[in-house]
């Protein structure tokens, strides 16, 4: 009798922060079901950005290769080789559920190698385009990003909304609830749910936008413009920040009924269960909103979305309950999924994490590194911590002791140059060795400019 096949369900939370997580220690913000789940699972302290934002970061996840030294935002690529293909072409059954549009279209392709199944009406998915329906913008429209088009767009297609059941995040859970259902005896299935929450806008229903802002009367400023945080005042951002956490404190209770239903259906006991984000999101640390670009001075890949919270569950049990600490990326998936699944995949970037979640190594690289397409390249070591500008860009390199200073507040690019200069030279080795540009030799600018 031949073996039954493994199986594997990734499960990703746009834009889901490290610290605003139970499980990784947040006191105020509840997460019973993922922290029920972590408890079961390996969870993985060192989890670090590679390329930026969102579909860069699956690129790399798709392909098992870095992304950001060479090419930007855009669709998977024709002869990119990706898991989802190679799983396919093996006999397992691929399947993608989602309301992230961007990954489906003319930005993404990205269903490649899946059966998908997509949710429509996302953020400014041109889902509904009755011009009659009427907008009323929950904040004065300054204060939101592109408010007469996206925003505009998500009122519209959103309109019709009746209860909790009918937001995207519960509406996609669902989705995969049904399809395991159907296609629990399947000999072997990959399946993909990719969420776009708790990615903006943030218009959790009741309970979850009073939650922990109880008592707001001001407004609701539920996708707010990337960029300085001084352009929204105190109240403001405070419930941005609530709003925020109420749609995480949505998204793990349908996350947690999706996770239920796969040990109801006994799929647990040989299914691999990771439950991860692609990047987080800045509430006016360093003085920044959003995921800002570079044209401000002080917009580097700081931790608020650089450090992922990511939970991988393994079905004999290793590494349950497991913090581990050492340093992972997103590419390192690719070549996770493929070693669970026994198959073999082009040689690249990815390192297989179940070693380390078996408990066979302690570490798989020495560095992390991670940055978007022309702008700083950013490597650490776990204790030390660099951005690398390039030598056009007006603003400096910075370096952070971040085993003492965790926020990244003191820069000691003028105090340890023996620090700065062997990541650099880390830095340097790095993109040689995986074809990359070089790293230029610059002179350095005043912060201020």
């Amino acid at each position: 009798m031949t073996a039954r096949r493994r199986n594997a369900l990734v499960v990703l939370l746009d834009s889901l922060r490290y610290d605003f997580t139970g499980f990784n220690g947040n006191p105020w913000i509840r997460t019973p079901h993922l922290d029920a789940f972590a408890r079961r699972a390996t969870v993985f302290d060192r989890a670090i950005v590679g390329s930026y934002p969102c579909l860069p970061c699956r690129r790399e996840m798709w392909t098992g290769r870095y992304e950001f030294p060479f090419r930007g935002w855009g669709p998977l690529d024709r002869d990119d080789v990706i898991f989802s293909e190679i799983a396919r072409d093996a006999g397992y059954t691929t399947m993608f559920i989602t309301d992230n549009y961007l990954l489906c279209y003319d930005d993404g392709n990205y269903q490649r190698g899946f059966c998908w199944d997509l949710i429509r009406g996302q953020e400014h998915d041109d889902w509904i385009t009755d011009p009659t329906i009427p907008i009323a913008f929950p904040c004065r429209p300054d204060k939101l990003r592109d408010p007469y088009g996206r925003v505009a767009q998500y009122l519209r297609n959103t309109a019709a909304r009746l209860g909790e059941e009918d937001y995207f995040a519960p509406q996609v859970m669902r989705r995969a609830i049904a399809w395991l259902e159907r296609n629990r005896t399947l000999d072997g299935f990959l399946l993909w749910v990719d969420c776009f929450d708790p990615h903006e806008p943030w218009d959790p229903p009741y309970p979850y936008d009073e939650m922990y802002n109880p008592g707001h009367e001001g407004e609701h400023v539920i996708y707010p413009a990337y960029g300085l945080a001084n352009r929204l005042g105190r109240e403001d951002l405070a419930e941005c920040r609530a709003l925020y956490a109420g749609e995480i404190t949505m998204v793990d209770r349908w996350v947690g009924r999706l996770l239920e239903k796969v040990a109801d259906l006994g799929l647990m006991s040989n299914t691999l269960v990771a439950v991860i984000t692609d990047h987080g999101y800045m509430f006016g640390e360093h003085g920044l909103l959003g995921k800002p670009w570079a044209r401000l001075a002080e917009a580097n890949l700081y931790r608020e979305v650089a450090h992922l919270p990511w939970i991988i569950y393994h079905p004999e049990g290793a590494g349950a309950g497991v913090r581990c600490d050492a340093l992972i990326q997103p590419v390192d998936l690719f070549a996770t999924l493929l070693a669970w699944l026994r198959l073999s995949g082009p040689p690249g970037h990815s390192k297989n994490l179940l070693p380390l979640i078996e408990g066979r190594t302690r570490r798989i690289r020495e560095h992390a590194f991670w940055g978007r397409f022309g702008e700083a390249i950013n490597v650490t070591d776990g204790e030390w911590e660099a951005f690398f500008w390039p030598e056009e860009a007006p603003y400096r390199d910075r370096l952070y002791h971040i085993a003492t200073d965790l926020a990244e507040s003191s820069d000691l690019f003028d105090t340890d140059p023996v620090a700065l200069a062997h990541l650099r030279s880390v830095a340097e080795a790095w993109l040689r060795a995986i074809g990359g540009p070089a790293l230029k030799h610059r002179s350095y600018v005043p912060d201020h400019v």
